[in-house]
């Protein structure tokens, strides 16, 4: 049942990492963010914040990246959430993929549900047309499920209806008078599971006893438990610079596009400056720091460095964004959202191949501040042109 834990997981960050490659779809992003009863989006809606709340009707997928999710209203298509906090009611006519610290489901959902969190509680309202998988600490439901159910975690606490098989491993299983299982039920635990005399089993009942760990079990757990653990920051990393760069070029598209030309015109320019950048200003602000009296400056110094090496993966995304809408968009200019969003997602998944990616980060870093650089005095002496400067 490892396995369930580790495909459900990988399932919901890989959805997550694809999901803003589509094209026809709405953002939102902001510390709160409410979709009033009243609204409906005829699109799909990617949503990253910290309070996010949905009483509206979307009319297609919704992607939620937030630290307190609360869905009231209607979700036509799928549903991927990654939260803190997750509490889902409504309707969702497709699939939910969820994972978050705490996850409650009282939803009328059409097809699957895979869920992975510290707490999964299907409330006694919920309702599963297809098959439910999860993997959490506390498992608890109450609520009804059309297909199979595969659980793996700590404990399971069953009170509702499962029409097809349901198979659980972990530690303790108890099902209350009010569960019904249509076929078998198959569990793995040290204990037998505290099965009430009222409870309805159609099928048979299995208890499995867990295999004996070997080093090589915890060795492997280990490793999984990295794989996950990186591509979970990896998501999130990425989300990040999603809505940085979605800042910034609606703060600055102008900005963003003279240094993404800069980057294309001046090539050997931006890659001479750039390096002279990342190897020379954390010196110089070392050295400022060191005349005591110049601490102020060299933290300074160093802050703009920081920043200027995250920007400037975030310049270059831009502008691969760009050439890759350009072989498949002949006529006029890319979107520079667009082109943000997807141009950071791709260098993201470039800079995460072992070895290479850190190369081509390298690469990345140097042309990006360059570009940087380049397009800034650009922009200075234009302004200045203009009387602004």
């Amino acid at each position: 049942m490892k396995k369930l834990l580790v495909m459900v997981m990988f399932i919901i960050l890989i959805s997550l990492m694809i999901s803003p490659v589509t094209y026809a779809a709405t953002i939102k992003s902001g510390e709160e963010i409410n979709i009033g009863k009243s609204e409906t989006i005829q699109d799909d809606l990617y949503v990253f914040g910290g309070i996010v709340s949905i009483d509206g009707t979307i009319n297609g997928d919704l992607v939620v990246a937030a630290g307190t999710v609360t869905i009231d209203g209607t979700v036509e298509e799928d549903l991927i959430v990654a939260g803190g906090n997750v509490i889902i009611n409504g309707y969702v006519g497709d699939d939910i993929k969820v994972s978050g610290g705490t996850v409650v489901i009282r939803a009328s959902v059409a097809d699957d549900v895979m869920a992975a969190g510290g707490t999964i509680n299907l409330a006694k309202d919920g309702q599963v047309g297809g098959d439910f998988l999860a993997a959490g600490g506390t498992n608890m439901l109450s609520g009804s499920i059309g297909e199979d159910v595969k659980i793996s975690g700590g404990d399971l606490n069953m009170s509702g209806t499962v029409d097809g098989d349901m198979t659980f491993e972990g530690d303790t299983a108890k099902l209350g008078p009010n569960a019904e299982i249509g076929g078998d039920f198959t569990y793995k635990t040290p204990k037998k599971a505290k099965i009430s005399n009222d409870a309805v089993i159609g099928g048979k009942t299995t208890h499995k006893l867990p295999e004996q760990q070997k080093q090589s079990d915890f060795s492997s757990s280990a490793i999984v438990f990295g794989i996950l653990f990186a591509l979970f920051w990896f998501v999130i990393w990425t989300i990040g610079s999603v809505i940085v760069g979605v800042i910034l070029v609606s703060l600055a598209p102008r900005g963003i596009q003279t240094i993404s030309s800069s980057m294309s015109s001046s090539v050997w320019a931006s890659l001479g400056i750039g390096f002279v950048l990342l190897f020379g200003m954390p010196i110089v602000a070392m050295i400022l720091i060191f005349t005591l009296i110049g601490i102020p400056l060299g933290l300074i110094l160093f802050i703009m460095y920081m920043l200027g090496v995250y920007f400037s993966t975030i310049f270059v995304g831009f502008w691969l964004g760009q050439k890759i809408i350009k072989l498949f968009k002949k006529k006029g200019e890319p979107s520079p959202l667009w082109s943000m969003i997807l141009g950071v997602l791709v260098i993201s998944i470039i800079l995460a191949i072992p070895i290479i990616g850190a190369l081509i980060s390298l690469l990345a870093i140097i042309w990006g501040l360059g570009g940087i650089a380049v397009g800034s005095s650009k922009l200075r002496k234009s302004a200045s042109t203009k009387g602004i400067l």
